[in-house]
């Protein structure tokens, strides 16, 4: 009883003398209040928790913060085990803070569906979608395979049906469901849903819900015929995020795929510095992914290299899955430029990213079996594709332009002419400048030039010349010039002159980014290395 006394005085004092900077003293007021039998002091304890708690929370201390709302959550069991309300509200909040410390499946198993059940039983639907929405951002962080997973849709249809029309509620069970029906090919039902949940952030000017939703239309919405102002819009939208290294990282896609450089730039150095700032492990995976991705551009792949394979070795030091998910796209490219992906050497770097390539959303694409030569499971791939899409060339196909992209570099890579035809036809009105990773007029030329299109070949590396000039968009740029040169030297022997002008930039930037498969190729049509 002296203790609990001696308790009490001190939190009394505690308050008296830290008045004006209550918050600062949050966590060892509700210590000493939860010693107290006393409602009005368990009251305290509870709201000082729920107060230090948030503090921790704005430092991205996670652990603390999941700490002091586990040690609220038994002081409200002994204050009032029949508040369903408040009990629903703190285990929200620690499966939040679970989340932020990377306890996901925790948050997933336990506190969340006990959420959920509480919200059930008082009958609060508002409560209910949101506890959803939380489990679906949850299951986001784990990765890009688990965005497309059946747990992802399960809470995804929970949130739809709790969530009410007109409310931001439904606004976010929109952005999950459309972003994970899209994941799953459904792209007529996920765009609707995603421009709605867009809609519905900018009437309730709730960023956070902009930023996610925005990420889900970069992934699912971007067609090869699609309007780049709406995609520079949702690229903006994106990069007024607060502290969103996930949005700023799909905002730099967005404004990759209308050829704005300088803005991508900004966005990756943005993450960066946020990393710096916050020291928090998300954004520092992050700004790991923008260096690298920065670094492909500018031609230092073997840079590019070195930092993915410090970034895995990070990964295990930290505690974070051993894979490489939104940005591996640039680690195949920059594997496959230096040597070839087939004779890349077998480091934990190129198995990490071949186990990449297992993501359900890319076990149909023929890019890696036509890179690595297998050329009948390429061909098998391609078949399959033009069977399931039967309207390839009709706007009502909604896949998206970046897989289209890489169907179409499989294509010409096994010289499977009729994908290559309705590929180039489904790209007629192309607008994009860069698919993801990918120069998409490059490919383009490649394929009006296997399907003996000469004029349409050099009017596409014309045009991916000029892209990826003003994009300083260097291993492209040297790729664009090298095929262009062989149009030219197999096509428009008066034109000689040009090709080989175009062929010695191409071998000069090989050999100093050390593309070796390249500058092969390269010598070979200068007669410098023989076949």
């Amino acid at each position: 009883p002296r203790r609990i006394t001696l308790h009490q005085q001190v939190a009394r004092v505690l308050e008296e003398v830290y008045q004006i900077r209550l918050h600062e003293h949050a966590a060892e007021l509700a210590e000493h209040f939860s010693y107290s039998s006393e409602v009005s002091d368990l009251t305290k304890a509870v709201e000082y928790g729920e107060m230090a708690a948030q503090r921790a929370t704005d430092v991205f201390d996670y652990g603390e913060a999941a700490r002091l709302l586990q040690q609220a959550l038994k002081v409200q069991e002994v204050l009032n085990n029949n508040d369903k309300f408040k009990q629903c509200d703190l285990l929200t909040s620690l499966g939040r803070a679970l989340v932020g410390a990377l306890e996901l499946q925790h948050a997933i198993d336990i506190e969340f569906p006990q959420a959920l059940a509480l919200a059930d039983e008082i009958s609060d639907r508002k409560r209910a979608a949101m506890i959803c929405t939380w489990a679906c951002q949850t299951i986001w962080v784990k990765g890009l395979s688990a965005r497309g997973s059946n747990e992802m849709l399960e809470w995804a249809k929970k949130a739809d049906h709790y969530a009410e029309p007109g409310t931001i509620e439904r606004g976010w069970a929109d952005c999950y469901l459309g972003y994970v029906r899209g994941v799953w090919s459904n792209e007529a039902e996920a765009l609707p849903r995603l421009r709605h949940a867009m809609e519905v952030a900018r009437s309730f000017g709730e960023w956070e819900l902009l930023a996610r939703a925005g990420i889900g239309w970069v992934v699912v919405g971007v067609l090869p015929w699609s309007d780049i102002k709406e995609i520079l819009q949702v690229a903006e939208d994106l990069v007024r995020a607060k502290n969103n290294s996930d949005a700023w990282w799909y905002s730099f896609n967005g404004f990759l795929c209308c050829g704005s450089r300088d803005k991508a730039e900004e966005a990756c150095k943005s993450i960066m510095q946020l990393a710096a700032n916050t020291g928090y492990v998300r954004h520092i995976e992050a700004s790991h992914r923008a260096e690298y991705a920065l670094t492909f551009l500018d031609g230092r792949l073997e840079e590019a290299v070195e930092l993915l394979e410090r970034d895995l070795a990070w990964r295990q030091e930290v505690g974070l899955p051993i894979s490489f998910r939104e940005g591996f796209g640039f680690a195949l490219n920059a594997l496959h430029l230096l040597y070839g992906i087939r004779n890349a050497p077998d480091t934990i770097v190129r198995r990490t990213v071949l186990e990449d390539w297992n993501a359900p959303q890319y076990r149909r694409s023929p890019r890696l079996p036509a890179r690595l030569g297998q050329v009948d499971e390429a061909n098998k791939r391609l078949d399959s594709m033009l069977k399931e899409r039967p309207n390839i060339t009709s706007t009502d196909d909604m896949t998206q332009a970046w897989l289209d992209g890489q169907n179409l570099e499989g294509a010409v890579l096994v010289k499977h002419h009729q994908a290559a035809e309705l590929l180039l036809r489904r790209f007629a009105s192309n607008t994009l400048v860069i698919g993801y990773v990918d120069c998409i007029s490059r490919y383009l030329g490649a394929a009006a030039s296997l399907l003996g299109r000469y004029h349409e070949a050099r009017e596409h590396y014309n045009e991916a010349i000029r892209v990826c000039t003003e994009m300083r968009y260097r291993p492209e740029l040297a790729l664009s010039k090298l095929q262009f040169a062989e149009l030219l030297l197999d096509h428009y022997p008066d034109e000689k002159a040009e090709a080989l002008e175009h062929l010695d930039f191409a071998i000069k930037e090989f050999r100093e980014m050390k593309m070796q498969p390249s500058l092969e190729r390269a010598l070979r049509r200068k007669d410098i290395l023989k076949a």
